[in-house]
């Protein structure tokens, strides 16, 4: 693989690396970041990136249409995977709905029965239960509040970027 450098200390130059080179290279920064298989590099790119992915072949020979058939294998992945995180994304949103129904009215509920209470048994002890019941109600709220405000942005970024890459241009280079 080749990369081109920045040119901060003169004239920008291309340096390869071998694939077990980058490997290494790449293992231990995610072993330094605490990256997992399951993180997406890409994420941490602006979401207005212009990608462009050259695959460098040294000893295979190359058909004319490489570049257009890689090309279109990596857009059609990344097009995948954000059907998949949108799928994604709706079942959450679903979930957040649904929740959010039932919290609903899970909240009327122990606010009536707090009321309730307040009206048959009197002095502190129907304060307390007021007072417990409408905490309990309230934390019913927690998970749908969480999927609305929370949950959904790390979908939505993932859809971003992987739309970003399957429009990245693709450049298949030989010797």
């Amino acid at each position: 693989v080749y990369f081109r450098t920045s040119g901060s200390t003169g004239e920008p130059k291309w340096i390869g690396l071998s694939r077990r080179a980058l490997l290494a290279s790449a293992e231990a920064v995610n072993r330094h970041l605490g990256v997992g298989s399951s993180d997406v590099w890409a994420l941490a790119l602006p979401h207005n990136s212009r990608l462009q992915l050259n695959i460098h072949l040294e000893q295979l020979p190359v058909p004319e249409d490489a570049s257009e058939l890689i090309a279109a294998a990596i857009h059609n992945h990344y097009a995948y995977k954000v059907g998949l995180v949108r799928g994604e994304l709706g079942r959450l949103l679903r979930l957040g709905r649904i929740s959010l129904v039932v919290g609903l009215g899970f909240v009327v509920a122990c606010l009536l029965l707090a009321e309730l209470l307040t009206s048959v048994i009197p002095g502190p002890a129907s304060r307390i239960a007021r007072e417990s019941l409408t905490i309990i109600g309230w934390v019913a709220m927690w998970r749908p509040i969480q999927i609305f405000l929370y949950d959904w942005w790390p979908l939505s970024d993932r859809i971003r970027t992987f739309d970003t890459l399957r429009f990245a241009r693709v450049k298949v280079l030989s010797e």
